[in-house]
């Protein structure tokens, strides 16, 4: 399994799952996207860099699974337009034409209006907000403890590849339609799951629905599950439904028990 973080994450943000997923026996490893180290350097990193440090890291796509978390699900996506996995989970995945406008409305209602300023700026964007982490990451009531983490943990992100992002809605029009071919062909037949939830404040469960028609991925909905919920009680629980998903899916078909190790994650 390849483990592909989100903007402003790191690896830290997969912990519990590569503890979760190493006890049952795969092999898991979390890419680190670039300058998104301690200390690291995200100056000049675009989707471009970032999509490119994934195709490098995906060692033997057809026995991998690669898991990606918000950002880190949309890097995936790309990925898979260009090759086949063994299977894909994707995490609140921010959708292919970026945040709905329900969603933009919301970042801006707490305080997008500096991340603005900075990415006009050309400058690379610190969080340092608590209420917008947990309004937009961690939900309105509760998950304290997970906030402060998060705010320990996270690393600037690039101005450049956050203006990126807020252009998908216009940048996707061009070429979507291939691209959209070029998905369904390469993933065919092959199993994906997207999970989303009703309570996640960025992405919504239907503005995947498209995605998961066009992998024909099955689509495990959850109520109360935040954007990010690997910090949160949530991630433990969910670990264990994918990890059956996955023995379903793969081990039937010879999956990965022929070998030394079931599975690159």
């Amino acid at each position: 399994m390849v483990c592909v973080h989100g903007a402003w994450e790191g690896p830290w943000i997969f912990r519990a799952w590569t503890a979760f997923f190493a006890g049952e026996g795969w092999s898991v490893r979390s890419l680190t996207l670039p300058g998104h180290e301690p200390g690291g350097d995200v100056r000049g990193v675009g989707l471009k860099e970032a999509a490119a440090a994934v195709a490098e890291g995906v060692r033997d796509p057809e026995r991998t699974v690669v898991v990606g978390h918000s950002l880190g699900g949309w890097l995936t996506l790309k990925y898979l337009e260009r090759r086949a996995v063994a299977a894909s989970v994707l995490l609140m995945p921010l959708p292919p034409r970026g945040l709905s406008p329900e969603a933009r409305r919301r970042v801006r209602s707490h305080g997008g209006w500096r991340l603005k300023a900075r990415l006009l700026g050309g400058l690379d964007c610190p969080i340092q907000n608590a209420e917008a982490v947990r309004a937009l990451g961690f939900g309105e009531v509760g998950c304290e403890a997970s906030v402060k983490r998060f705010l320990a943990e996270c690393v600037p992100e690039s101005g450049r590849l956050l203006r990126q992002i807020a252009l998908l809605p216009v940048a996707s029009r061009v070429g979507w339609g291939l691209r959209e071919g070029r998905l369904s062909k390469t993933q065919r037949g092959r199993p994906h799951l997207i999970v989303a939830s009703e309570a996640d404040a960025l992405v919504s469960p239907s503005d995947l629905e498209g995605v998961a028609r066009l992998l024909g991925a099955e689509m495990l909905r959850l109520e109360s599950a935040p954007h990010v919920f690997l910090l949160t009680d949530h991630a433990l629980p969910l670990a264990g439904q994918v990890n059956a998903w996955l023995s379903r899916r793969l081990r039937p078909a010879g999956g990965f028990d022929e070998g030394p190790e079931k599975a690159y994650i």
